[in-house]
């Protein structure tokens, strides 16, 4: 159950890591790619482990965790997109939630 959690929040981070690129005031094309990149990888990574998880899971487990990162990566937005807190935290969290995702997904 804690690997479909670390999966769900992958898809959330992942949103948020892409709508900050895309969405980004600042100066820096650096840091618009990076959240550009970063967020468009944690995507490859979060289809591939929900596709990975049916063969681990019960077939409407998936699916679940597929609606529920909808839904949480919706009303977390105001949290992360708007506030230089969050768009720290979105890349690092994503990369630690995609690690733990696939160490739990492998073990």
């Amino acid at each position: 159950m804690g690997t479909l959690i670390f999966i769900c929040l992958v898809g959330v981070f992942s949103y948020n890591c892409i709508t900050i690129g895309n969405e980004f005031r600042g100066s820096s094309m650096v840091a618009k790619s990076f959240m550009s990149i970063i967020g468009s990888l944690g995507y490859v990574v979060y289809l591939t482990t929900i596709i990975w998880s049916f063969w681990l899971f019960q077939w409407w487990q998936p699916i679940v965790t597929f609606i529920c990162s909808i839904f949480v990566g919706a009303t977390t937005a105001f949290i992360f997109q708007k506030n230089l807190l969050g768009i720290l935290i979105s890349p690092i969290a994503l990369i630690v939630f995609s690690v733990l995702s696939i160490i739990h997904l492998i073990g």
